[in-house]
């Protein structure tokens, strides 16, 4: 479990007083990606932000790269990256950070959930199907 991971995504929306200004985000495309960037950021620093792109799919593909990309199978544990990317269609995707209590912190597009903006919390249930897990290295 990266448990850094998962308490700072956790921090971020909901302890008001943990709150970054830079992690307050709208309801835009492709903020979902930046949103565990700057999660990342908080805990890490710079050294996983080349993992990071403009979109969940190009993430996921750079995690992929990199070797840090597991088959959705594998299951996941709080501090994993959750991708759900339809391969069909070749949109962009979506992302979000799994915390713990079967929760995923994410900028997202739905209102399920929003706690600070675009930002709140859905169970793993209400997130959905999740086709890939980005499993980042703890230092």
């Amino acid at each position: 479990m990266n448990k850094a991971l998962s308490d700072a995504a956790s921090a971020s929306i909901h302890n008001p007083e943990s709150r970054d200004p830079a992690l307050v985000m709208p309801r835009a495309r492709y903020w979902c990606s930046r949103f565990c960037r700057r999660v990342a950021r908080r805990v890490y620093g710079l050294r996983y932000d080349h993992l990071f792109g403009p979109s969940a799919r190009e993430t996921a593909a750079r995690l992929k790269a990199a070797g840090l990309l597991l088959d959705h199978q594998t299951g996941s544990i709080p501090g994993d990256l959750l991708f759900k990317l339809d391969t069909k269609s070749g949109k962009d995707g979506h992302v979000g950070i799994r915390v713990e209590g079967n929760k995923v912190a994410e900028n997202s597009s739905t209102k399920k959930g929003r706690i600070n903006g675009a930002l709140g919390f859905r169970t793993l249930e209400e997130f959905g199907k999740v086709s890939a897990v980005g499993r980042l290295p703890q230092p």
